[in-house]
């Protein structure tokens, strides 16, 4: 992990070792962090300016989280690509986890659409799919 300043220096963060390979990161939009998935190892992680990390899991260590993104109301959503599943973390960061019907879908990358949902690819699959802002449906 690292970012580039002004001047063009390079800072450099080492992850965990054995929490995988770095992922999909996205801004947090409250704090001044920022938020990575970890392919191999069922985690993802966050980190500010300086370097303090914080590292979370789900519940199976096997799962392959393949991207992360956050929904209009600040709530962050996974993907993963093994299992195929979305998940969603409380702020308690907790992980609700939802199968999808496909089978070995192949989930790569989540993100908020204009519609306030989260749109997911699912690459192996050739689909893409979104879940639904429970907060709006039905208006």
């Amino acid at each position: 992990m690292g970012f580039v300043n002004p001047d063009g220096f390079i800072f450099e963060f080492p992850i965990p070792e054995g929490s995988g390979r770095p992922q999909t990161i996205v801004p947090d939009p409250v704090e001044a962090r920022m938020w990575f998935s970890l392919e191999s190892g069922g985690m993802f992680a966050s980190i500010d300016t300086v370097g303090n990390m914080s590292v979370h899991s789900v519940a199976k260590a096997d799962t392959q989280l393949t991207g992360l993104g956050f929904d209009g109301h600040g709530r962050l959503w996974l993907v993963a690509r093994s299992p195929d599943l979305v998940a969603r973390v409380g702020k308690d960061m907790s992980v609700t986890e939802w199968p999808l019907p496909t089978l070995r879908a192949g989930l790569y990358r989540i993100t908020r659409g204009a519609d306030g949902n989260m749109w997911f690819s699912e690459s192996a699959a050739d689909k893409v799919g979104y879940v639904v802002d429970t907060a709006e449906y039905g208006k």
